[in-house]
């Protein structure tokens, strides 16, 4: 968690927020699909509460927490419901590790 939390913070600094607050809150269960989908929608709630543009991401995790988050993004009306999809299976990587030519972003919102 220590790494997420390291690279989040650069990321959001780098980005202009000083001293930002992340909050990592990792599930009990994996399987605690209420959980998901609440942690999901709150996320989009509070960021449309915020007059912010609001990005859900499905690419990592597992397949029903993708499904659970696609399925928020899009009830909920987030501005992006984002999947990258990488030509080249490279794991453990970050994403400026990889070739450009090597990624396709697809937004869902544009394509449905």
């Amino acid at each position: 968690m220590a790494v997420v939390e390291t690279l989040v913070t650069e990321i959001l600094t780098s980005y202009g927020h000083s001293d930002p607050d992340i909050q990592i809150s990792p599930l009990n269960s994996e399987d605690d699909f209420d959980a998901i989908y609440a942690h999901v929608k709150g996320g989009i709630e509070d960021t449309k509460a915020a007059d912010a543009a609001v990005a859900v991401d499905v690419t990592p995790g597992r397949k029903f927490m993708t499904a659970i988050a696609f399925a928020a993004g899009l009830r909920y009306d987030a501005d992006h419901v984002y999947y990258l999809y990488l030509n080249l299976r490279r794991r453990g990587h970050l994403f400026f590790e990889l070739p450009r030519t090597s990624t396709t972003l697809y937004d869902f919102k544009e394509m449905i």
